[in-house]
């Protein structure tokens, strides 16, 4: 059972990450046990500030391994925003495009590659679309409803774009989808089981014989 999400909502100038434990008594099903921001600096180009976003990232979920008790290790999933179907205004841009993937599949390499070597029973890096989670617009609702989820939110803590408050609403989606995720083999509710389809007996020849099985002899 998936108890904890590590969530990280990436770019090239900051990445906002969250940790979530499942908690189905609360409204929103999680509640947040940290968040923060990585900032490289500013002043160095793309390519170094995407490779110490990288590193910052896995240093992240190492510091979040030690926040969860060591039999419930393996209940941690990491998941990455990761646009497919809809993008902002900035990222439509050709160059900033490329900068944000470049970003994202740093961030997502670094740590499927971490999690191949760390307690997690899947290794799988969990890619969150934000049309999927994302219902709303304007970066001041992501605010209020992460002031809602939790309670130590420090918007004056947070970038202008709200990159922290989205990671723990990442999070948060997250353990709510694990949860309500059905068990191999399961039918979702209101959902009826696939019919399989029947086989179709072998039917007899009617003219002609039937050939004789082959068998073949070692000489002994």
């Amino acid at each position: 059972m998936i108890t904890h999400i590590l969530a990280f909502d990436p770019s090239s100038t900051c990445t906002g990450y969250a940790l979530a434990e499942a908690e189905p008594s609360l409204p929103m099903g999680a509640r947040i046990l940290v968040g923060g921001i990585i900032r490289p600096r500013r002043a160095d180009d793309a390519h170094r500030r995407i490779a110490e976003t990288a590193r910052d990232a896995v240093q992240v979920y190492t510091d979040a391994l030690e926040l969860i008790e060591p039999q419930r290790r393996h209940t941690l999933r990491v998941a990455v925003e990761t646009p497919g179907r809809s993008f902002g205004a900035r990222q439509r841009q050709a160059a900033g495009l490329l900068t944000y993937g470049m970003a994202v599949g740093a961030v997502h390499g670094a740590l499927a590659l971490e999690l191949h070597h760390g307690p997690c029973d899947d290794a799988e890096v969990l890619c969150i679309d934000p049309a999927d989670w994302k219902r709303w617009r304007g970066k001041q609702a992501s605010r209020d409803r992460c002031a809602d989820l939790w309670p130590d939110y420090d918007p004056a803590a947070d970038t202008a774009d709200a990159d922290m408050a989205d990671a723990c609403l990442i999070a948060a989606w997250a353990c709510l989808r694990c949860a309500a995720a059905p068990a191999p083999g399961s039918v979702p509710p209101g959902q009826r089981k696939p019919r399989q389809r029947k086989t179709a007996k072998p039917t007899k020849k009617t003219t002609g014989a039937l050939h004789p099985p082959i068998v073949i002899e070692s000489d002994q």
